[in-house]
């Protein structure tokens, strides 16, 4: 039997591995009923059975405090059987430079040691070779302690037993993969959610700043998963409410793709305005064109537009959305771009059974989309999505592919901001 395709074997496999690539104590700790309510202490006298179960119980200590520990000094009697054992704070000790050159010609650079007092000693007893007691606790910090420290802390990040295993069983399946290109492969995926991570926060602290200037603003975001993860978020300026609300007639909205290095779809609502302009009025990044990602978008909208349903809204040719019009917005006219229509129509006639597209699909949605029904309500002479189109191209979204979620809310923020001006010039002028 052939192996599966190895980058793409191992690329699915090492995804698992990175998600759950969280550190637990492979040690099970024997704890009080005052210590499962995250109250863990240490004292002098305490006592354990090996020093397994002590590590184990300092890293659960240090995850509850906000630091690490490390294993400092160790003592051995003529038996070779650890005596004696310390354990300090990963900030302990001074950094001490080992450059013999002149120091002002090399980068300054900061040390993660900086003489951090905290340490345990713990000791073997000889009598009974199986008692392990704390014979001394310096508990001071002179760092700020992190309360996210499971999360950013290296050594609760490490690779459990069974996931080293599981490695090296991935490198005998796929010889020709290294522990270089495998290490390559991790730390790709984990500056990938790193950056992930702190793109989506500093995209949302714009937008917050935009909110506390002014109250006006709209954010409505979708949290998914245990990690916290952004998976649609959806804003609206005070103008662009505005818009919504005294323009909504017709809507256009539209669907783009690879406008950012996360691929996630950028979906935009837009209106016609007095001077016959497309106005962006809202704008929502999401992660998949489901019928509830849908849903909540609509529902985001109406909510910030006190229910002010459109007249008439055109989309392209998606289930979804149709599905989600339907069900959010019952009294709205969904009308489907022609242009997309004749799209499948030439496709479709050249099949094998255009008869029963015709008769099975197209005809049924005829009131969406044929001239001698739509004709009969106000559509601001819109047939298409096209105005949509034309709106990506003036955003340069085409080429925003690799852009941050940052870049991308500043790129849509500043053609906001450029329509309202050109808005305000062309009342002055008339």
């Amino acid at each position: 039997m052939s192996s599966p395709n190895p980058p793409v074997f191992l690329e699915h496999k090492l995804d698992k591995l990175y998600e759950s690539n969280v550190y637990e104590p492979e040690y099970v700790v024997n704890i009080t009923e005052d210590e499962e309510n995250g109250n863990l202490s240490l004292q002098v006298g305490q006592t354990f059975e090996t020093f397994e179960e002590v590590e184990a119980f300092l890293a659960q200590y240090c995850e509850q405090n906000g630091f690490e520990y490390r294993k400092r000094r160790v003592e051995y009697d003529d038996n070779n059987i650890i005596r004696k054992r310390t354990y300090e704070c990963t900030k302990a000790s001074q950094y001490q430079p080992k450059k013999d050159k002149d120091p002002e010609k090399h980068r300054n650079q900061s040390s993660g040691s900086i003489g951090c007092q905290w340490h345990l000693n713990v000791t073997c007893l000889k009598s009974t070779n199986i008692t392990i007691r704390i014979t001394k606790v310096v508990d001071e910090h002179n760092h700020p302690l992190s309360s996210n420290i499971k999360i950013h802390g290296p050594q609760f990040r490490q690779f459990s037993k069974e996931m080293k295993s599981d490695i090296l069983e991935y490198l005998s399946a796929v010889p020709t993969m290294g522990a270089r290109t495998l290490y390559g492969l991790l730390k790709v995926k984990r500056s990938a959610r790193l950056q992930e991570k702190d793109d989506a926060q500093n995209m949302l602290q714009e937008l917050y700043d935009l909110q506390r200037k002014e109250p006006g603003w709209i954010i409505e975001t979708r949290i998914i998963g245990n990690d916290f993860r952004l998976g649609s978020i959806l804003w609206m300026s005070p103008q662009q409410v505005q818009l919504w609300i005294r323009f909504h007639d017709v809507v256009i909205t539209d669907d783009t793709y690879k406008t950012n290095r996360y691929d996630m779809a950028l979906s935009l609502f837009m209106v016609i305005d007095n001077h016959n302009r497309t106005r962006i009025v809202a704008q929502a990044l999401i992660e998949d064109e489901t019928e509830s990602t849908f849903q909540w978008i609509l529902d985001c909208i109406l909510r910030a537009t006190n229910f002010i349903f459109p007249r008439v809204i055109f989309t392209d040719r998606d289930l979804a959305m149709a599905a989600a019009i339907k069900a959010k917005m019952p009294d709205t006219h969904h009308c489907i771009c022609v242009f997309h229509i004749n799209q499948n129509f030439i496709k479709n006639l050249k099949g094998k059974l255009p008869q029963s597209y015709l008769q099975n699909k197209l005809y049924p949605i005829r009131f969406s989309w044929a001239h001698c029904y739509t004709q009969v309500r106000f559509i601001a002479g819109v047939t298409t999505t096209q105005r949509a189109e034309s709106k990506n191209n003036v955003l340069k979204l085409d080429d925003l592919h690799t852009f941050s979620l940052v870049q991308l809310t500043h790129q849509i923020n500043v053609r906001i901001e450029e329509e309202k001006r050109y808005t305000e010039f062309e009342n002055e002028k008339n």
